[in-house]
């Protein structure tokens, strides 16, 4: 892709888009919009929180180090804290080759068929996707963090207690550090609470799976991540089963 000529030279269905995608406006400018600044600092923070470079005695550490950052706008284009354009953001990643793919976003609610086999489509292109289970305290289905193909996050303390807003359940598949977590935003730093911020924490380590064996498919990757973690019933005895 050639920047600012306003032609999509890749072929990939976007101009422009060197950095990313913005589905949002209909640009390769992955920026956050004027009108819905809480979902651009949500976004930025998510990044910051998987990929933000470290040992460069700048800001915060990344949990991949420092992966290479595919940022992805699919905000509604007037609604803050509204996710519009999901479903294409994802289709987007797998298609432009993403390895691992974040959702911090999602919601209950009835599956969908299209939605599934959009997770399907990036999974047979070897993405693995990881997965917000939610912030509602339910033990329901939260998608798309409850579909096949995805590895679902809850939201734990840094000493392995559930967060009490998180959702559980028999489909979270492991928990992570998404309470109090301090991160990028637009134009500096701040702290976040949700398992929007334990899904990158996990995705970021999905990519250090994916560095160490380059071979592995979508499911080794998010397997091998799940199977080595650590067993947290004892902590949380309430929820025993429910935090993957």
């Amino acid at each position: 892709e050639i920047a600012a000529n306003g032609l999509d030279d890749d072929g990939n269905g976007g101009a422009d888009d060197v950095h990313g995608g913005n589905f949002a406006n209909g640009t390769g400018d992955p920026t956050g919009l004027p009108g819905t600044p809480t979902n651009g600092q949500h976004g930025t923070h998510t990044a910051g929180i998987a990929a933000a470079v470290t040992n460069n005695a700048t800001g915060v550490a990344g949990t991949s180090w420092n992966a290479k950052l595919m940022p992805i706008n699919a905000s509604s284009p007037v609604t803050d804290q509204a996710i519009a354009y999901g479903y294409e953001g994802i289709l987007y990643a797998g298609e432009n080759g993403a390895d691992v793919i974040n959702c911090s976003w999602g919601g209950l609610g009835s599956p969908s068929i299209f939605e599934q086999e959009v997770i399907d489509h990036v999974w047979q292109l070897g993405s693995a996707v990881v997965g917000a289970a939610g912030n509602n305290n339910s033990g329901l289905p939260h998608y798309p963090s409850a579909y096949r193909h995805v590895l679902s996050v809850a939201n734990v303390s840094n000493f392995d207690v559930r967060n009490t807003t998180s959702n559980h359940g028999p489909t979270v598949d492991v928990s992570a550090p998404g309470t109090n977590i301090y991160s990028t935003i637009p134009g500096g730093y701040g702290l976040m609470t949700g398992t929007s911020m334990s899904s990158p924490q996990v995705a970021g380590l999905c990519a250090l799976v994916k560095t160490r064996w380059p071979g592995y498919t979508a499911d080794q990757v998010m397997e091998r991540t799940r199977v080595t973690s650590d067993n947290i019933d004892m902590v949380n005895p309430a929820y025993a089963g429910m935090l993957g």
